[in-house]
């Protein structure tokens, strides 16, 4: 495979992240490998607790300039739970929005991963991290939810 990612113009005004995977050969045919993975970005970096939560939000949509190997072509996932407990939704040429929430388990740092999983082009705009902080004996931090009764 070939890859770029690049910042490109976007309507109005904007700019998106932009990532793109193609067969280096012109007669190379799109495939989807468990041991190859022809393009992954990571975040910079930030500091997290055990204890904490991490909430990632943004927007993905498919690109046109490459067209692409599959409908899932992008992974997103963490460094805290790795890509087996990742993203994969099917994209469109349409804005979506996705939203990871991340209870840090160990302290360490935290980085997020998009990884193009075949040739496709993916854009990326408004991600966005949340750190909320352990709270402490007095104020504990708890995940709660509805037990769907």
């Amino acid at each position: 495979f070939s890859t770029t990612t690049d910042v490109i113009p976007a309507g109005a005004g904007g700019r998106v992240l932009r990532l793109a995977a193609w067969p280096a050969a012109p007669t190379g045919r799109s495939t989807v490998r468990d041991d190859v993975v022809p393009l992954v970005l990571t975040s910079p970096a930030f500091p997290v607790s055990a204890g904490d939560i991490v909430i990632v939000r943004g927007r993905v949509r498919r690109g046109s300039a490459v067209a692409s190997g599959s409908r899932r072509p992008l992974l997103l996932y963490d460094t805290e739970l790795g890509p087996e407990h990742g993203l994969k939704q099917e994209l469109t040429s349409d804005w979506q929005e996705f939203e990871m929430i991340r209870p840090i388990r160990r302290g360490r740092e935290f980085q997020l991963c998009a990884s193009v999983l075949t040739q496709a082009e993916v854009h990326l705009d408004d991600v966005q991290f949340f750190r909320i902080e352990a709270g402490t004996p007095e104020n504990p931090v708890r995940m709660i939810g509805t037990s769907g009764r």
